[in-house]
């Protein structure tokens, strides 16, 4: 059996590390590109939404390869996006074009105890305990990794070697994705740290800080933000990664262990109540709650990644203005779509941070 998961996203370390404990066999997968959107946009609905057209182009890259099952990460229990739908539409778009079929397994998000049997059954029906010890090892490696991601957000417009950070971050992500015990998963993160400690920083440099903030799977996947949190980085903008996957898996959970997952999980929604009568979207509650905090915090503007015919970008832009409008603070909405240009969206991006150096803010 093959098995793979979507690249670019931070879980997808956590999901190869799981898959290669149970003894499957992980492939590989080129990064989401342009081909794949092409490809994907021209079998579509010209109503469907971006990332179904991405995701289309990329499972046909997964059926090229024989892939057996597909791991993505699920959402909870709210369904404004239409995640589930879109997956059946893009299965039966593959099958009008005689591709292979192939199981896509959704992680988490839809009841614990049937998704545990999905899970346990995906993997070939292993023991009880070695289902557990593969749950422990994929949680261990999405804080682990979640962990690097956020040094390396906030070391990045420091650096004084170009390009050193990034380095730092492949080679130990690289590890991680080897790591297949918790113990070997600790080892590194604290090796990690220690080669991070080396790296050469410049701490007097004026650094200014924005909120990005987006629906879940667009603000980890670099393709579809055009790789704004480097490009901001490179501006001299610090950016933290919002909505991480570590926070969305243990915080609503008891483990004592993870305390502190929940405790900011709450905090988050405790202050997106003043904007949200009810939660519309899977992680919308989240994402305002984070924009928050980290206007709170310091941030100076709001950068707001939405993508065409997305129902929670939809819903999440008018209360993002409200909540610029409480902290007096810009905010800039950028709609990817098939047609989007990277170059015109850096051109706006520059502006935008310009308005904000121009302003005083930092």
């Amino acid at each position: 059996m093959k098995y793979a998961s979507l690249p670019g996203l931070n879980s997808y370390l956590a999901m190869k590390t799981m898959i290669r404990y149970f003894g499957h066999d992980f492939v590989e997968m080129p990064d989401i590109n342009e081909e794949m959107l092409s490809w994907g946009s021209a079998q579509s609905p010209e109503y469907a939404c971006l990332p179904f057209k991405i995701y289309l182009g990329f499972f046909r890259k997964l059926t090229e390869q024989k892939i057996d099952r597909v791991f993505i990460y699920g959402s909870r229990d709210r369904r404004a996006c239409r995640y589930l739908d879109l997956c059946n539409g893009i299965a039966q778009i593959l099958r009008d074009h005689g591709l292979t079929k192939m199981d896509v397994h959704f992680w988490g998000g839809y009841g614990l105890w049937q998704g545990l049997v999905d899970f346990k059954k995906a993997m070939g029906n292993p023991s009880w305990l070695k289902v557990i010890n593969g749950i422990i090892i994929h949680g261990s490696t999405l804080t682990a990794v979640d962990e690097l991601n956020d040094l390396a957000n906030w070391a990045r417009p420091r650096e004084t070697v170009k390009g050193s950070v990034d380095v730092w971050l492949k080679k130990w992500w690289q590890i991680m994705g080897e790591s297949l015990s918790r113990r070997k998963i600790k080892e590194a993160l604290i090796l990690a740290k220690s080669e991070f400690a080396l790296i050469k920083l410049d701490d007097s440099r004026p650094i200014i800080k924005v909120a990005l903030i987006g629906d879940l799977f667009k603000i980890h996947e670099p393709f579809f933000h055009f790789d704004t949190i480097r490009k901001l980085n490179k501006m001299g903008v610090e950016v933290k990664q919002s909505q991480a996957f570590s926070l969305l898996f243990f915080g609503t959970t008891n483990l004592p262990s993870r305390a502190h997952y929940r405790e900011l999980y709450a905090a988050y929604r405790q202050k997106a109540q003043k904007y949200l009568k009810s939660v519309p979207a899977s992680c919308i509650d989240i994402s305002v709650g984070e924009t928050i905090d980290q206007l709170e915090q310091g941030a100076k503007g709001i950068v707001h990644f939405q993508s065409f015919g997305c129902m929670p970008d939809i819903m999440l832009k008018p209360i993002l203005d409200r909540v610029a409008k409480d902290f007096k603070v810009p905010i800039i909405h950028y709609l990817r779509d098939v047609h989007s240009s990277d170059g015109a969206y850096q051109t706006r991006l520059e502006a935008f941070v310009d308005l904000i150096k121009r302003k005083g803010k930092i």
